[in-house]
């Protein structure tokens, strides 16, 4: 069954994140809607330069649903010409149009990292306009900054009274910035220290890291080492990018870590890496603020380069595959129709089915 089909034709009634975030208890609900990368490429990046189409319209059903919503920017957003000379390193350049900061407003997105190794493609200028199209339309952007103190400084969103704090880091750039710009890096000690720092100024604490090696559906064990090291240090939730296919699920110390959400918009691949996942989690306040997690499937489609949600057949592949690599990293699971729910200490439903 192909994924443009609709739910109404399915006769499938989708599980929104507010039917989840409004079935636990009391208190504030936060909902946080997270994607993996996202870059304004080729077809997809001339459309949105000239305001034809809508890339993320058939996913803003969940999208919107959400109070903020976060993804990785890897995709540079810039008029300028390819720099010369590009460096002697041979990795790809991936530019999108400064009109990419108005797509992904209009869909809602609140956050973006940039902290990943495609960057500084364009350099300092590059990354100092993507920055300004980002600020432009009121888009937050952590993990980079023309110096240290603004790579590794965290974004705070406030709602309904619930603190939520940002931090992003990349394992490395492709290119040297040749300016004034810098990517908050996962090695050294600073990671963790800007994570303690920020520990005791928010409710939740999310971080976003680019790391793991490319086509791998599991994590090698720099990231688990990291990942873990980020949990011990107070972080609430890990999301991982960068591999542009869906990784592994870790549940640590009841914390959830997802080792990579997958491409969301990232040109023309091959199905394994069209596969992908919204990730919606409902956080509040308190020792435990994660009350829910829960991953709605996307394929994005082969000729529209646009996601869309996975239904039928392609639902099932893309739960299935989950659930598969995430075995023996105690991530346990309940299908939600055609969503896959993380259970955890934090869920209260009181029959769980795990595939």
């Amino acid at each position: 069954m192909r994924c443009r089909l609709t739910q109404a034709l399915l006769g499938v009634r989708m599980l929104l994140p507010h039917d989840v975030a409004h079935a636990e208890g009391t208190g504030p609900r936060v909902v946080v809607s997270a994607v993996g990368d996202v870059g304004f490429r080729r077809q997809v990046g001339i459309d949105v330069a000239r305001g034809q189409g809508d890339p993320f319209s058939h996913v803003r059903s969940v999208l919107q649903a959400a109070d903020l919503r976060f993804a990785n920017l890897e995709s540079v957003l810039t008029v300028r010409p390819l720099p010369s000379p590009k460096t002697s390193r041979s990795y790809p350049i991936i530019k999108g149009p400064p009109q990419g900061a108005e797509a992904l407003s209009r869909a809602g997105f609140d956050v973006v990292s940039v902290a990943n190794n495609h960057i500084f493609d364009f350099f300092a200028p590059g990354f100092d306009d993507t920055l300004k199209s980002l600020a432009r339309v009121q888009i937050a952007a952590v993990g980079a900054g023309k110096n240290d103190s603004q790579a590794y400084a965290p974004h705070i969103s406030t709602v309904k009274g619930v603190r939520i704090g940002w931090l992003a880091y990349a394992s490395g750039v492709n290119r040297p910035a040749h300016g004034d710009a810098v990517v908050a890096r996962r090695w050294g000690p600073a990671p963790i220290a800007a994570v303690r720092k920020l520990r005791s100024q928010v409710d939740v604490l999310l971080v976003s890291v680019h790391w793991g090696q490319e086509g791998k559906h599991t994590p090698i064990p720099k990231q688990t080492q990291f990942a873990h090291a980020l949990i011990d240090a107070g972080v609430d939730v890990v999301i991982g990018h960068h591999p542009h296919v869906l990784q592994s699920v870790e549940v640590y110390r009841d914390r959830p870590i997802f080792y990579s959400l997958g491409n969301f918009l990232f040109g023309k691949q091959p199905k394994v890496r069209r596969m992908s996942a919204i990730l919606t989690i409902s956080i509040g306040t308190g020792s435990q603020p994660i009350h829910s997690a829960l991953l709605t499937p996307v394929l994005i489609d082969e000729a529209t380069e646009v996601p869309m949600l996975a239904t039928g057949s392609d639902a099932d592949e893309i739960v299935e595959t989950v659930q598969k690599i995430s075995r023996g990293l105690g991530a346990k699971w309940q299908r939600q129709q055609e969503q896959l729910e993380l259970v955890g200490s934090w869920t209260v439903h009181t029959q769980t089915t795990q595939r």
